[in-house]
């Protein structure tokens, strides 16, 4: 994300008061669209807490592309991303291990990939 990229973020989610739409492939490839307070690291990642026990967590964990909405309703931005779980053994795509069980909640890192603005019409 560059550094005009990572100012619109920014200034969405202090717009939106950290309010994001997280996206992944779900059951059947129908989406999965979870609310999610979020935050931009130091270095430039989306992050957020998910509960990996949780429905979205699992889907979230093992299909780790996202598409994060933040918008007022009318107009905002979309950011294409790839999710990966710094506390959990393996990180994304893997399963862990039974004998290390991952946290129930933790921290997602968000690398984003491309950001677009939109304007509903």
């Amino acid at each position: 994300m560059d550094l005009q990229q990572l100012t619109a973020v920014k200034e969405w989610l202090e717009r939106t008061e950290h309010r994001a739409i997280v996206i992944c492939s779900g059951e059947h490839q129908y989406p999965n669209a979870s609310a999610r307070t979020t935050q931009v690291s130091d270095d430039g990642y989306l992050l957020f807490t998910e509960d990996l026990s949780s429905r979205s967590g699992i889907l979230l964990y093992n299909s780790p592309h996202v598409l994060i909405l933040v918008t007022d309703g009318v107009e905002g931005l979309k950011i294409k991303g790839t999710a990966a779980f710094p506390d959990v053994p393996g990180g994304a795509g893997e399963s862990p291990s039974p004998a290390s069980p991952p946290p129930v909640k933790t921290q997602v890192r968000v690398a984003v990939e491309e950001v677009f603005p939109f304007r509903l019409r």
